[in-house]
Protein backbone atom coordinates (compact mmCIF):
# COMPACT_ATOMS: atom_id res chain seq x y z
CA UNK A 1 0.00 0.00 0.00
CA UNK A 2 2.66 2.33 0.34
CA UNK A 3 4.33 1.85 -2.69
CA UNK A 4 1.31 2.56 -4.56
CA UNK A 5 0.88 5.93 -2.94
CA UNK A 6 4.45 6.96 -3.23
CA UNK A 7 4.70 6.09 -7.07
CA UNK A 8 0.79 7.46 -7.64
CA UNK A 9 2.29 10.72 -5.72
CA UNK A 10 5.45 10.68 -7.78
CA UNK A 11 3.84 10.53 -10.78
CA UNK A 12 1.07 13.20 -9.83
CA UNK A 13 4.05 15.38 -9.03
CA UNK A 14 5.64 14.71 -12.12
CA UNK A 15 2.70 15.70 -13.96
CA UNK A 16 2.16 18.74 -12.26
CA UNK A 17 5.42 20.29 -12.82
CA UNK A 18 5.56 18.99 -16.45
CA UNK A 19 2.14 20.92 -17.26
CA UNK A 20 3.76 23.95 -15.23
CA UNK A 21 6.89 23.92 -17.51
CA UNK A 22 4.99 23.86 -20.52
CA UNK A 23 2.24 26.72 -19.40
CA UNK A 24 5.12 29.22 -18.54
CA UNK A 25 6.77 28.27 -22.18
CA UNK A 26 3.71 28.94 -23.40
CA UNK A 27 2.95 32.32 -21.48
CA UNK A 28 6.59 33.46 -22.41
CA UNK A 29 5.65 33.34 -26.29
CA UNK A 30 2.87 34.92 -25.85
CA UNK A 31 4.01 38.11 -23.57
CA UNK A 32 7.21 38.30 -25.24
CA UNK A 33 6.95 41.24 -27.99
CA UNK A 34 8.58 40.56 -31.40
CA UNK A 35 10.85 43.37 -32.18
CA UNK A 36 10.89 43.08 -36.23
CA UNK A 37 8.95 45.69 -36.49
CA UNK A 38 10.77 47.91 -34.17
CA UNK A 39 14.18 47.28 -36.34
CA UNK A 40 12.06 48.19 -39.58
CA UNK A 41 11.09 51.86 -37.60
CA UNK A 42 14.56 52.50 -35.88
CA UNK A 43 16.12 51.63 -39.78
CA UNK A 44 13.47 54.14 -41.89
CA UNK A 45 13.56 57.00 -39.21
CA UNK A 46 17.29 56.15 -39.80
CA UNK A 47 17.29 56.85 -43.39
CA UNK A 48 15.13 59.65 -43.32
CA UNK A 49 17.20 61.80 -40.83
CA UNK A 50 20.18 61.19 -42.86
CA UNK A 51 18.70 61.80 -46.23
CA UNK A 52 16.23 64.30 -46.07
CA UNK A 53 17.07 67.94 -46.31
CA UNK A 54 15.38 70.60 -44.80
CA UNK A 55 14.11 72.25 -47.88
CA UNK A 56 12.85 69.40 -48.78
CA UNK A 57 10.10 69.25 -46.62
CA UNK A 58 6.40 70.36 -46.38
CA UNK A 59 7.00 73.24 -43.71
CA UNK A 60 3.41 73.43 -43.19
CA UNK A 61 3.35 69.75 -41.93
CA UNK A 62 6.78 70.99 -39.60
CA UNK A 63 5.58 73.86 -37.72
CA UNK A 64 8.35 74.15 -35.28
CA UNK A 65 10.39 73.81 -38.32
CA UNK A 66 9.69 76.46 -40.09
CA UNK A 67 9.65 78.09 -36.83
CA UNK A 68 13.20 77.81 -36.69
CA UNK A 69 13.67 78.72 -39.71
CA UNK A 70 11.51 81.75 -39.81
CA UNK A 71 13.48 83.25 -36.53
CA UNK A 72 16.77 82.23 -37.90
CA UNK A 73 17.88 79.30 -35.66
CA UNK A 74 18.38 76.88 -38.88
CA UNK A 75 20.44 79.55 -41.87
CA UNK A 76 21.55 76.59 -44.08
CA UNK A 77 18.20 74.98 -45.29
CA UNK A 78 20.28 72.86 -48.04
CA UNK A 79 21.39 70.52 -44.79
CA UNK A 80 20.28 67.02 -43.84
CA UNK A 81 18.05 66.94 -40.38
CA UNK A 82 20.70 65.05 -39.04
CA UNK A 83 23.84 68.09 -40.06
CA UNK A 84 20.84 70.13 -38.71
CA UNK A 85 20.79 68.33 -35.23
CA UNK A 86 24.60 67.87 -34.71
CA UNK A 87 25.47 71.30 -35.13
CA UNK A 88 22.84 72.22 -32.36
CA UNK A 89 24.58 69.91 -30.10
CA UNK A 90 27.93 71.31 -31.48
CA UNK A 91 26.45 75.01 -30.43
CA UNK A 92 25.16 73.33 -27.04
CA UNK A 93 21.56 74.08 -28.31
CA UNK A 94 19.79 70.63 -26.97
CA UNK A 95 16.36 72.11 -26.87
CA UNK A 96 16.39 72.99 -30.34
CA UNK A 97 18.38 69.88 -31.41
CA UNK A 98 15.42 67.96 -29.61
CA UNK A 99 12.25 70.47 -31.01
CA UNK A 100 13.96 69.34 -34.86
CA UNK A 101 14.26 65.50 -33.69
CA UNK A 102 10.77 65.85 -32.66
CA UNK A 103 9.15 67.82 -34.94
CA UNK A 104 10.61 65.42 -38.05
CA UNK A 105 9.89 61.91 -36.28
CA UNK A 106 6.67 62.89 -35.27
CA UNK A 107 4.16 61.45 -38.10
CA UNK A 108 7.19 58.34 -38.46
CA UNK A 109 5.97 56.42 -35.88
CA UNK A 110 2.88 54.94 -34.14
CA UNK A 111 1.86 56.64 -30.81
CA UNK A 112 2.80 52.95 -29.13
CA UNK A 113 6.29 53.55 -29.78
CA UNK A 114 8.91 56.12 -28.82
CA UNK A 115 12.02 57.28 -29.84
CA UNK A 116 15.58 59.01 -29.12
CA UNK A 117 18.37 60.40 -30.38
CA UNK A 118 21.70 59.89 -29.33
CA UNK A 119 25.20 61.79 -30.17
CA UNK A 120 28.51 60.65 -28.33
CA UNK A 121 26.27 59.01 -25.37
CA UNK A 122 24.70 61.96 -25.51
CA UNK A 123 20.87 61.77 -25.11
CA UNK A 124 19.32 64.82 -27.23
CA UNK A 125 15.90 64.94 -25.58
CA UNK A 126 16.76 63.68 -22.45
CA UNK A 127 14.88 60.68 -22.86
CA UNK A 128 14.57 57.94 -19.97
CA UNK A 129 15.05 54.68 -21.55
CA UNK A 130 14.91 52.57 -18.54
CA UNK A 131 11.19 52.69 -18.79
CA UNK A 132 10.66 51.17 -22.47
CA UNK A 133 9.98 47.63 -22.88
CA UNK A 134 12.69 47.26 -25.67
CA UNK A 135 15.41 49.03 -26.87
CA UNK A 136 16.22 49.18 -30.68
CA UNK A 137 19.53 51.09 -31.25
CA UNK A 138 20.70 52.02 -34.79
CA UNK A 139 24.06 53.34 -35.72
CA UNK A 140 26.34 54.98 -38.35
CA UNK A 141 28.76 56.81 -39.47
CA UNK A 142 27.29 60.27 -41.10
CA UNK A 143 30.10 62.70 -42.75
CA UNK A 144 28.91 65.97 -41.74
CA UNK A 145 30.15 69.65 -43.19
CA UNK A 146 32.65 71.72 -40.83
CA UNK A 147 30.95 74.91 -39.13
CA UNK A 148 33.00 77.54 -39.90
Amino acid sequence: MKKGFIFSLDSFLALTIFTLVVAMIYLFFIFSSPTTQQYYFSEDTLVVLNNVKINELDLAQYPKIEEMINNGKISDTSSTLVEQIAEFQINEDKASACLLFRDATKNLLPSSYNSTFQIRNDNICDDDTNEFINIISRSRTATARKIA
